[in-house]
């Protein structure tokens, strides 16, 4: 797998050794979106923006009145996987094994025309 880190750079972490696509430029982040096969993170901005993008997202959000509206606005029935609506952030290990499940379960999916 290969990964890269998305959002503003001020406001988003990149951990070293991971391609940093963070920018201010609003065009850039969402071409680095739509080269994606899955947008892995907490439900925020560049969530509901790979779903309008078109792209799959993995998310988790303390709450589940928010993932239930991400839902709502999912206007283009973008595939959504959900790690949790814990308080609590999911260990990363749990988030790796999800991202590689989401990952089996959109292959085996039928491509849109």
């Amino acid at each position: 797998l290969r990964f890269f880190c998305i959002g503003h750079p001020r406001y988003s972490y990149c951990p070293a050794g991971v391609d940093d696509r963070r920018s201010e430029d609003l065009a850039a982040s969402v071409q680095a979106i739509r080269s994606a096969r899955l947008v892995a993170g907490e439900l925020s901005g560049p969530m509901h923006l790979a779903q309008l993008a078109g792209t799959p997202i993995l998310i988790w959000a303390p709450g589940q009145w928010r993932l239930d509206n991400c839902e709502r606005w999912n206007v283009f029935q973008v595939p959504t996987f959900i790690v949790t609506n814990e308080i609590q952030h999911p260990e990363p290990a749990r988030v790796g094994q999800q991202i590689v499940a989401a990952l089996a379960d959109l292959r085996q999916r039928p491509q849109p025309n």
